[in-house]
């Protein structure tokens, strides 16, 4: 993000990090798989209505726009109740589309098993055509790139490598 201030950056970060807090102890309380996805579905709202807050902002810019898939090839963690929507999701696939997937989830493993996270960029086996095939099921720690300040200081990281 441009113009963004590091108070707000700092905000921000806080922001999604309590509401990260918040859901664990939800998730911790309740191990029904039912349940933890509803809970997940969410915290992936509420990041999102605090994305668009965050744009509203006067004096912010993203950077990002439909198409751009730069934060597609960093590190992603996905949660259990993520994997699991995710899944449920492909499951709608062909099989033919199941296993050139699978395919590219192995060649991709492969690729990822011996890099150290600093090193990591590959892109995403959900990315088609520079576009994210989940995207609305997407995991919390895609959404929380929010095409902004990572976005920007893992651009600055890697240009300067």
């Amino acid at each position: 993000m441009e113009n963004h201030s590091n108070l707000e950056k700092i905000e921000i970060a806080s922001l999604i990090k309590n509401q990260e807090k918040q859901f664990v102890r939800k998730l911790t309380a309740n191990k029904s798989k039912v349940y933890a996805i509803n809970v997940i579905r969410e915290l992936h709202e509420q990041i999102d209505v605090l994305a668009e807050k965050t744009k509203k902002k006067p004096g912010v810019h993203f950077d990002c726009k439909a198409g751009c898939s730069f934060c597609c090839s960093l590190r992603v963690a996905a949660t259990p109740p993520e994997v699991f929507l995710i899944a449920r999701q492909l499951k709608q696939l062909s099989i033919e589309a199941q296993a050139d997937l699978m395919d590219r989830l192995k060649i991709h493993s492969e690729a990822a098993h011996s890099l150290h996270t600093d090193d990591f960029f590959l892109p995403c086996i959900f990315l088609d055509k520079g576009r994210c095939a989940v995207y609305a099921i997407r995991p919390a720690m895609c959404r929380k790139y929010l095409g902004g300040f990572k976005h920007q200081v893992q651009k600055e990281q890697r240009d300067a490598a």
